[in-house]
């Protein structure tokens, strides 16, 4: 495979950007780094570290070369140095290790990320759809998180001679810049849908998420646009928002992208947005979650 030298800088810019106070002020000793680890033990071991030390937060990042089997039943691998084709799988980080840590009642962080920048990676949220048992179930854990650079069937971006991939580039434009408008703190709906916009904008795969309903409101940065322009209320942004969102709407529908559809209307729930809220709950009653199509309805 190739390489990816911009894959060092995604990890080193990020890493230098969550520790600055206004962003959000994490402590370097807090951030381990792996860069190109010498085999499977060290990430599971640094991963695993991470957990049972990580009190509030975890976030997991991983930026690199997907991988699928199809004699594997088409799980996404995390690639390493020395694994980076099928035939050496073995030597690759599976991601159900990942999803069988965010599981673990023993990890005691109560809000938990996964970030994925690979190949593939929104596989992890499609390929055992419906099965309660399948690798996005780990998204269904209360508090937890995961996005992905692109969907199941899409491989991601490096633009030649960029400092980062497409989907981490903008991901730290987002963080570094704020958004003007945005709420106070960005959370990762938020973050999802900056994303979302900017990514297709440009002609870039879109980026894919899946959590529970309060996973979204997970905030991971202080928004640096907020002094930096004048504030409007909701009132005053509402209806050029709810216009936006039909449109961004429409747009899924015609594209066939179901999930993300739904994925919108549920950040506009949260929102405090009453006729996604509506359109919520009945999704939710279609489906048989009745106590969760209460808990939008109330």
């Amino acid at each position: 495979m190739l390489p990816l030298p911009a894959v060092a800088n995604n990890v080193a810019d990020l890493a230098t950007l969550f520790a600055v106070a206004d962003v959000w002020g994490l402590p370097k000793e807090n951030c381990v780094q792996l860069l190109d680890p010498e085999n499977l033990d060290i990430v599971i071991d640094a991963v695993s570290s991470a957990a049972r030390d990580a009190s509030d937060t975890l976030l997991i990042y991983y930026a690199g070369h997907g991988l699928t089997h199809p004699r594997r039943g088409d799980k996404l691998y995390l690639t390493l140095p020395g694994a980076e084709d099928d035939s050496r799988l073995h030597a690759a980080l599976d991601y159900e290790y990942l999803r069988d840590l965010l599981l673990d009642p023993a990890v005691p962080a109560t809000r938990k990320i996964v970030i994925l920048d690979c190949c593939w990676s929104g596989r992890v949220l499609d390929c055992a759809m419906g099965q309660p048992d399948g690798i996005a179930d780990a998204a269904a854990v209360e508090g937890t998180f995961v996005l992905t650079a692109v969907a199941g069937t899409r491989p991601a971006i490096a633009p030649p001679g960029a400092r980062h991939t497409a989907f981490t580039g903008e991901l730290l434009k987002v963080i570094a810049d704020g958004l003007p408008g945005g709420p106070p703190l960005l959370d990762l709906y938020t973050v999802y849908r900056a994303l979302y916009r900017s990514l297709l904008a440009q002609g870039f795969p879109t980026p894919e998420q899946r959590g529970r309903l309060t996973a979204g409101d997970i905030a991971i940065a202080r928004n640096r646009a907020i002094s930096a322009s004048p504030s409007l209320t909701r009132a005053e942004t509402a209806p050029a928002r709810r216009a936006d969102v039909n449109r961004h709407l429409r747009l899924l529908k015609r594209l066939g992208r179901f999930e993300a559809a739904a994925a919108v209307i549920q950040w506009e729930a949260s929102e405090g947005n009453g006729e996604a809220r509506i359109r919520l709950a009945r999704n939710l009653r279609r489906s048989g979650r009745f106590e969760d199509a209460l808990d939008i309805a109330y």
